[in-house]
Formats: C-alpha cells, structure tokens, sequence
C-alpha cells in the first residue's frame, strides 16, 4: 500500500497541514519515508463535524450491519497481514512472531464484537408493559435499552501498534456500540496505522457504509490530543498510556463546560506474589515463569510484573538464583523507540537510588548510549524498605522487576494493604498456602481488575469474561474493562422510551421482537413477542 503521510478526515486526506515529523525504525533510528503531517485546529473540527454528522444514522443501524462492517474489517486485516506486519516491524521492532499474534487478536477483537452484535442480548432491552387497571394509578409502558453515547476520541498506544492503537479494543469496543471514531495516531508506529486506516475506509466501502464513521488524526505532541478531549461534539475519550497522561486527559475533560467520561487505561506494576509452600515445592517453575514475563516483548507489556513478593531464606533465595541466572544470559533488545528505552533506564536509575535497593544482574547499567536497545534488570529489597518508599511500588515499563523479600504472613498482608490499584495480580501458591492466606486473596482481590493463580498477569486473553481494568491508578474508572466483550459497556447509557408507539420505538424494543434477541419482558428473560399492550 502507498503511504502519503495525511491525516484522513473522513477517508479524505487532510490538505493542510503546519509541520511534519517522521517515522523512525525502533531498532537502527533511521527515519523511514514518507513524513507525516501534523493535523491541524481545521482537521481536528472537520473530522468532529463529519462525525456527528453521521451519528443519527450509524447509531441507529440493526447491529447485524455495523457487524459486517466488523467481519469485513477483520477479513482484510487477515489478508493485509504480510503488508501491516512488515511495516510495524521496522517501527517498533517487535518481533513478527508478536506481531503476527497482535494482528490475530486484533481481528479476533472485532470478530467477538460482531458476534456480540448478532446475538444482541448486550443491549439489555427491557420492557415493563402497561397495566392500565392498576390502583391507585394506571402503570405506564416503559422500555429501555442501550444506546451509543455519541462521537469518541480515541488516542492510540505506543506499546501495541496494533491490539491496542488503530484497530484496537477501544476502536473495535466503540464501532460495535455504534459511536463514530476519531482516532489519534501514536506517532510511534504511523505508517502502520495508516495503512490499517486504509483497510478500514476499504470495508466500510464493502459494506456501503460512509467514510465519516472513522477519521484519523496525527500528531507528535499533545496539540492534537486536547483539542479532541474539549471539542464540543466529541462525547467521550479512550486513552491507553501513563498515569500522568491518562489523568491530564482526564482534567481536560473535566474541565469542559459540558464534561464526558474518559476511560483511561494507565500505569500499574502487576506485581506477583509468591507464597512459602509454593516457594518451596515448584521454585524452578516459578522462576521460569516470571523470566518470561519480564521478557517478553522486552518488557513492554502494560500487565508484565515489576514487582515480585517472595519469602525470605533458602526457598526465597533458590528464586532469586534461578531468575538472575536466567536474565543474566539475556542479551540486550530494541524497545519501541529510543524514548521508551530512555524512560525505562531513567527508571532502574531511580529505584537503585532508594534505600536498601540493590541490583543482582550487574551486567545492567545506567550509562547506556540513547538508542532503543535495553537490557534486562532484576533488583532486591525488602518488605520494610518498600513499604515505606512510594517510588518502589510503582511500574517500571521494561525488562526488569523489583523483588521483595517479606518475613511471614503478618508482613505480606502489609505488603498488600499499601500496593495501590493493578491491572492484574498472580499468586503462585498450593492448595494449603490458599487456606491459610485467604485474607490475603480477598484484600488482593480489592486491589485488582484480575487475580491469576499460579501465573503471572502478563498475558491478557480475548474472551468475554476478561476484565482488564481495576483501581486507580491502574484505570481512572474500575467499573469497566477494555478488553473482551464488556468493553462495549464504556461507549453506551441506558435511554427510556415511555409509551411509545410501536414505529417510534427501535426494533429492538417492538412488540414483536423483529431481530430474535433475548428481552427482559416483565422480568422474565425471553425472546418471545410481546402479546399485549
């Protein structure tokens, strides 16, 4: 596909711009052709403006047609798969084992949407018919269902160029509630986007739906960002990054006269703790397991695990061997970009000069040339210097993982009650370290969106069930997840339709149930027509 470097409003490509900047290839930093131009304040109110535009009609499309565009998307995403691999592989240099898995989720993403849409159930369309007998006053016919919020900002991540940015879950979550996307690049990885944005404006062409649906926007600073967060007809923002952008995001949208939600996925250490009979009994397992997960993709995972909580003495100790051993034989790797890689070393640099931090593999060092390429890192402390030094508890966005050594029980549960929110939390334990840590589980459990028992929380897999989410900071807003099914729920609010009649009230909501889907009818489940009004 050629590239040409504009920002597409509506499948248009942009014909101003007031500067450009390039993409670089994450593991040389040569600039790759072509330069990319910055939006301008116009594109920014053009692409809100065709978005709203084309709200009334997408929002109120059968689900069955917003889930071919879906399908469609998720086909030519398959069969562009050698074209978008090629060129994410240069910009970030991830390898194409990942990339090839990340495209794979992306169109099983928008699969599992589409699915979600032809079953229909998630709508929750609810009717209480009228009883006009009732004393002292006639019962009202009142039905409810799911509607879409209205046109969404959604600003892409640098870590996942593909699963979370373009085609992401936020994208696909939003397209499948019926929003509009105006999409944000991350000037990471911009020919990669925008050679999917070209596959999306192709399905949507497939399907004859129109291009306003999707606008994509590109910039290599903030400008971009916080003109989308406070135009008047965006309604809501899907951020996925650090803690402190997610919270400005957050107060830009605050600060609206009219304020919209922001689901902001942020920073968490994930952290893993390691009980004493497990220790004991599986240590090779153990340490192999969190060997990986630091690892893997060169640490850049927003679930991977930087901390470790493990007992002290000679099963504790067998751990730390086995781990530094491991990451000790690792030689170093590109992250994303030289900035990544840059904040990932400042990182390290911090935590070693906290209290009574001290760093195992010593072939890691802070004076590193400014490239992209980091190496691993394993650092060690204890219970009672990290309970009390906030900088140790947060996450190190990398190849490396803090260990911390605790006592006993009394200790590990202090732990606990002073780790803030997390994405996701693994407990290595046995079925006897489970009993007599049961307190442990259920504070744990307060902490996190997902507890995993005998892993590590590195992986997320795509499925209904899956929360990836939790308390702050690991999300803004912890009722909701932003992969698998219910990531939908963000992008819609419930709207009550009061004695309607029948042709003003969606398909959904009709007597006779034209789309077959699963209603609460008077309480009860069904998907039987309503008889009688």
């Amino acid at each position: 596909m050629e590239l040409n470097g504009y920002s597409l409003i509506a499948g248009t490509p942009s014909a101003g711009a007031s500067r450009s900047f390039l993409s670089t290839a994450a593991a040389s930093g040569k600039a790759l052709p072509p330069p990319y131009y910055v939006a301008t304040p116009a594109d920014v109110n053009l692409a809100a403006e065709k978005a709203a535009e084309v709200f009334p009609l997408y929002s109120r499309l059968p689900g069955m047609r917003r889930a071919e565009f879906l399908r469609t998307a998720a086909l030519n995403l398959a069969r562009s798969a050698e074209v978008i691999v090629a060129r994410a592989k240069v910009e970030t240099a991830l390898s194409d084992g990942r990339l090839h898995g990340e495209l794979s989720r992306t169109s099983n993403q928008l699969l599992i949407f589409a699915h979600q849409l032809e079953e229909g159930s998630w709508l929750q369309a609810r009717i209480d018919t009228a009883d006009p007998m009732r004393k002292p006053h006639p019962k009202p016919d009142v039905r409810s269902m799911l509607r879409p919020i209205g046109p969404l900002a959604i600003l892409g991540a640098g870590n996942f160029p593909l699963a979370f940015s373009i085609a992401g879950g936020d994208t696909a979550s939003a397209l499948a509630a019926g929003c509009p996307v105006i999409f944000k690049a991350h000037p990471s990885h911009p020919g990669t986007t925008e050679i999917v944005a070209q596959i999306f404006y192709q399905s949507l062409a497939e399907v004859g739906l129109p291009p306003a649906i999707f606008s994509l926007l590109y910039d290599d600073s903030h400008e971009v960002a916080h003109s989308l967060v406070q135009h008047p007809l965006v309604r809501g923002v899907a951020f996925t990054g650090s803690c402190e952008g997610g919270l400005a995001v957050a107060q830009l949208a605050a600060d609206r006269p009219d304020p919209i939600p922001v689901f902001a996925q942020m920073a968490a250490p994930n952290p893993v703790f390691i009980l004493p009979g497990a220790a004991q009994k599986k240590p090779v397992e153990i340490s192999d397991a969190i060997a990986a997960a630091i690892s893997l993709s060169t640490g850049q995972y927003c679930t991977k695990p930087s901390l470790v909580f493990l007992p002290e003495g000679p099963d504790g100790n067998a751990i730390t061997s086995a781990l530094v051993r491991i990451i000790s034989a690792m030689a170093s790797a590109p992250m994303t970009s030289p900035r990544i890689a840059a904040q990932y070393r400042q990182q390290i640099a911090r935590r070693l000069s906290a209290i009574g931090v001290s760093q195992l593999n010593h072939q890691w060092s802070a004076s590193q040339d400014d490239s992209s390429w980091a190496l691993p890192a394993i650092l060690k402390t204890d219970a009672e210097h990290f309970i009390h030094q906030y900088q140790l508890h947060e996450e190190i966005f990398g190849p490396a993982t803090l260990l911390v050594t605790y006592r006993d029980a009394a200790q590990i549960m202090t732990i606990a009650e002073n780790i803030p929110g997390q994405m996701g939390i693994g407990v290595f334990g046995t079925p006897a370290d489970f009993s007599q840590h049961v307190d442990l589980l259920g504070l744990l459990e307060q902490r996190t969106g997902r507890l995993v028992f005998n892993g590590t929380p590195t992986r997320v897999e795509l499925c209904n069930a899956m929360v990836h989410g939790g308390p702050f900071p690991a999300t803004n807003v912890d009722r909701f997840t932003s992969v698998g099914a219910a990531a939908i729920y963000r992008f819609v609010r419930p709207v009550a339709f009061q004695d309607a009649p029948q042709a003003q009230l969606p398909d959904e909501l009709k007597d006779e149930n034209p789309l077959g889907i699963l209603r609460i009818l008077n309480g009860a489940i069904t998907s039987a027509a309503v008889h009688s009004r």
